[in-house]
């Protein structure tokens, strides 16, 4: 996809199978197992923000964006654990 953003930053990335992130505009959340819903993966580092948040900031550019938000999680192939 492009636009006067430029090209998408979006690429194939590692990331931890047991993570979602979530972008909701204001801050990036990575939701790990042990933690609650309602909190945020503290203190741990874990792969993946940079890229949502490059993703987001991107989208927000365009033009007609009036909000963004995002979910990132790892997709496994079908034979992968």
């Amino acid at each position: 996809m492009a636009c006067a953003a430029g090209a998408s930053p979006w690429k194939k990335d590692v990331t931890a199978p047991d993570v979602v992130w979530r972008d909701n505009g204001v801050e990036v959340a990575a939701l790990i197992p042990e933690t609650p819903a309602n909190q945020r993966g503290r203190g741990r580092e874990v792969r993946g923000k940079t890229l949502l948040a490059e993703l987001t900031d991107w989208l927000r550019r365009a033009p007609d964006a009036e909000a963004v938000g995002a979910v990132g999680f790892a997709v496994l192939s079908k034979g992968k654990p």
